[in-house]
This record gives C-alpha cells, sequence and structure tokens, in this order.
C-alpha cells in the first residue's frame, strides 16, 4: 500500500453488495480516504494487520455479520483487540441479538444498519462516525501529550527534590560546621559566670556570630557580629570574621579593640580584594569588648553597634564609630576606630546586639522593636540578677512580639550579655 491517506474497510460476503457500497462511499469520502474491500472476516482481518503493519491509519471499518468462516461480530473483536479507537458499524440483512450484543459489548460497535441500507442514512452514519473518530484521537493526543507532560513534570520534580535534598544536606553540613566555630558555652562560663547569649539564625546558618577568647594573663575578649547578609552568604562572611578575628587577636595579639577593628577592616577589605574599583560592599557590623585581668576596667570599640551597660542602675550606651568593617560607603576617620573605656567599679552588666533585634517586625506586620523597646527591655532585666534568666526574657520578648513567631524572623539575631563586678564565684 502506498497511499497515506486513512482506510475505510468495507467487508461483505456479496461482490456485487459490496460494489455498490463502495459506490455510495467514494462520491462522498474518496478525497480524504482510501476505500478497502474484503470478501470475508479474514481476508477482512488480514488486510487489516498489513495495513497496520504498514502505518496507514484505519478510521473505519463497516462489515456484513453472516459472511464465511469468522462473522462479523467475531471479525469486529478481532480488530476491536488491536485497534479499539477504530469506528466499527455492522450492516446486515439479519443478525443474531447475541451476536449484535457480542459487537456492542467487545467491539464497542457504533452503530447498526439493516440491509438494504438507505444511502442517506449510511452516509449520515458513516460521516458522524468519522468525526467521533477524530475527535476520539484528538482526545487520546491531548491525553497523550498531558500523560507525557506529567511525566516529565514527575521526573523535573524529583530532580528538584533531590538537588533540594542535597542542598539541604550541604547547608545542615555548613550548619554543623559553623557551630563547631562557635564558642562553647562552658569556655564562656568559666571565665564570664554570669552571662547569656541569645542566638537565633533567620535560615538554618546565619550571618550572625557571637566571639569569645580569654588569654593566659586573662584578657576576655567578647563579641557580637552581624555579617552583610543571611542564610548561606551570610554564613560565608561569618567564617570569614570568625578566622581573621582569631588571626587578629591570637596570632598577632593584638589587644586593643579599636586596633583589633582596624586591622580586620583591613583584612576584609583584602580577603574580599576591595578596592576604589569594587562595587563589593561586604562587611560586618560588630562590637568587641575586652575586660582587663583584674576585672576593673572595660575597653570597648564598634563598628556601628552600640554598647549598652547597666551600673549603679543606670542605663549608659556608648555609641560605635558610624563605619563598618570593610568597605563602607561611610569613610573611616583617619584615627580609626575609637576606643572606648568603662571603669568598673561596681556591679556592671554590658549588653551587645546585631540590628536583628530591633529589625524584628510584630504581629501588625509593620512595627518593629526599634531602639526603644531594646532600651526599655534593658531597664526590664535588671529585675533579674541572674543573667541566665535575662537570656529567657529576652527569648520570651521576641516571641510575644512575633506571636510565638507566627511572623516570619526578619533577619539574624544575637544578643550577647554578660555581668562584671563583685560576683559571687568570680574574683576581681
Amino acid at each position: 500500500m502506498t497511499s497515506e491517506k486513512p482506510v475505510i474497510l468495507c467487508v461483505d460476503n456479496n461482490a456485487y453488495t459490496l460494489s455498490n457500497l463502495v459506490a455510495d462511499l467514494q462520491g462522498q469520502f474518496s478525497t480524504h480516504y482510501t476505500i478497502q474491500t474484503a470478501l470475508h472476516g479474514q481476508a477482512a482481518f488480514d488486510l487489516f494487520s498489513d495495513l497496520l503493519c504498514e502505518g496507514i491509519e484505519i478510521a473505519m471499518v463497516i462489515s456484513d455479520y453472516i459472511m464465511e468462516g469468522v462473522k462479523g461480530d467475531e471479525l469486529l473483536v478481532q480488530i476491536h483487540k488491536v485497534s479499539p479507537a477504530c469506528i466499527k458499524i455492522l450492516l446486515t440483512t439479519s443478525a443474531s441479538l447475541s451476536g449484535i450484543s457480542n459487537a456492542i459489548n467487545n467491539a464497542n460497535l457504533y452503530r447498526y444498519i439493516e440491509k438494504p441500507w438507505a444511502t442517506n442514512d449510511l452516509l449520515l452514519t458513516v460521516e458522524e462516525g468519522l468525526a467521533s473518530y477524530y475527535k476520539d484521537k484528538r482526545l487520546h493526543e491531548q491525553n497523550l501529550q498531558l500523560h507525557n507532560m506529567n511525566i516529565t513534570l514527575e521526573k523535573k520534580v524529583k530532580e528538584i527534590e533531590e538537588k533540594a535534598a542535597d542542598i539541604k544536606a550541604s547547608i545542615n553540613y555548613a550548619k554543623r560546621i559553623q557551630n563547631v566555630l562557635l564558642p562553647k558555652a562552658e569556655t564562656i562560663g568559666e571565665a564570664l559566670p554570669q552571662h547569656f547569649i541569645y542566638y537565633k539564625p533567620k535560615d538554618v546558618v546565619s550571618g550572625d556570630l557571637y566571639w569569645f577568647y580569654q588569654t593566659l594573663l586573662g584578657n576576655t575578649f567578647i563579641a557580637a557580629i552581624d555579617c552583610t547578609g543571611h542564610g548561606v552568604p551570610g554564613a560565608f562572611m561569618s567564617v570569614i570574621a570568625n578566622n581573621l578575628l582569631n588571626k587578629i587577636v591570637i596570632d598577632q595579639e593584638i589587644y586593643y579593640p579599636n586596633q583589633i577593628l582596624n586591622e580586620l577592616t583591613r583584612a576584609v577589605k583584602w580577603v574580599l580584594k576591595q578596592d576604589d574599583n569594587s562595587n563589593n560592599r561586604d562587611g560586618m557590623d560588630m562590637g568587641i569588648c575586652k575586660i582587663t585581668p583584674d576585672r576593673k576596667k572595660l575597653l570597648y570599640a564598634g563598628a556601628v553597634h552600640s554598647l549598652y551597660y547597666f551600673q549603679n542602675n543606670e542605663l549608659h550606651e556608648i555609641k560605635a564609630t558610624k563605619c563598618s568593617i570593610g568597605d563602607s560607603l561611610l569613610d573611616l576617620p583617619p584615627e580609626g576606630y575609637e576606643l572606648n573605656e568603662v571603669l568598673i567599679n561596681s556591679p556592671t552588666s554590658f549588653y551587645m546586639t546585631s540590628d536583628g533585634f530591633r529589625d524584628q517586625i510584630g504581629l501588625d506586620g509593620k512595627a518593629r522593636l526599634m531602639s526603644k523597646r531594646f532600651k526599655e527591655l534593658l531597664h526590664t532585666l535588671q529585675n533579674y540578677p541572674d543573667m541566665q534568666e535575662q537570656g529567657q526574657l529576652v527569648s520570651q520578648t521576641l516571641a510575644d512580639w512575633t506571636g510565638n513567631w507566627k511572623v516570619k524572623q526578619t533577619d539574624d539575631i544575637v544578643v550577647v550579655g554578660f555581668k562584671v563586678g563583685a560576683l559571687l564565684g568570680e574574683q576581681n
């Protein structure tokens, strides 16, 4: 077969009847269809199989019922098994009820037409049958496309889920690394028995961190640091901050807070390759304190973030130099970061925070905590002499403000508090 037009297959054991059937169909359907014929059931099925093997579409089979060998209903059932979409029509003078039922139930019979047929009725039936065939074909093709799209989508979703799982596993591993870099509470507690650290990353990993070190001679350093960004980018910056502080203070033994910040901003610019032509503004805001071995003096230097302290029931704020570590939009003064000194002649509580606390949005979705509420909180904390209780109150304050965190966390948060002075178990 060379024709690529769809086929209408006509089957009848009477050659004259078959010729009349073809003649009626040719006039209306020959332009778009090839009319094929067979004189008995087995010949029809063999022809049908050959056409399928050649990739030729068979849109309709019109079959007589009473034929030599295979009856019409049996032929249509056989055809239905290999081509269920094909339209099947019985055209005969007589057919048993069981035969018609068999064709309906097992071959999805489209129509039964009695001989002699009315030509107009035949043509209308064939036309409607072909229209139904192509409607079902389009629907099948659309369903197949949707099925294939769903398979593709499922594969993509699976790939995304696998990638997300890999990314999550990597971030969780990064969190373990970041947690290892943070000083242990026991280490801080040995030097500062009265202290708390409130540390809450916005995401799995954090751009905020706290840093601690005590020299053999008893110089004690503690810092609260807020790096550019949060999540993974912020975490990268936190690792840089931690490593550079270790190098500056521990390796280079630079012990004055202002000199530490001066060296840190130089080091950050070098590590991040920041120069006059760079658009890189990454860096950090922070405050760092040094408590002298005799516990009589605290030295502080800050980049943007203030130091707050309570002494003799009075709140004091030491404002930081308004210049971030790294390539700040504001130029660092020629003298560098300012060094501040607090004399500790009575029990004194000190506090440092990142801007994540002040910037946290409340339940109304608009208002932020701001510095005023932070200072009000510091006043409230003085009713709780134990610093661990103060840390719990900081946590509860944020939970109340956000409706137990029904509001999404705005930024990473770190709040550091410690008390120095005539404390039980602490020598001056």
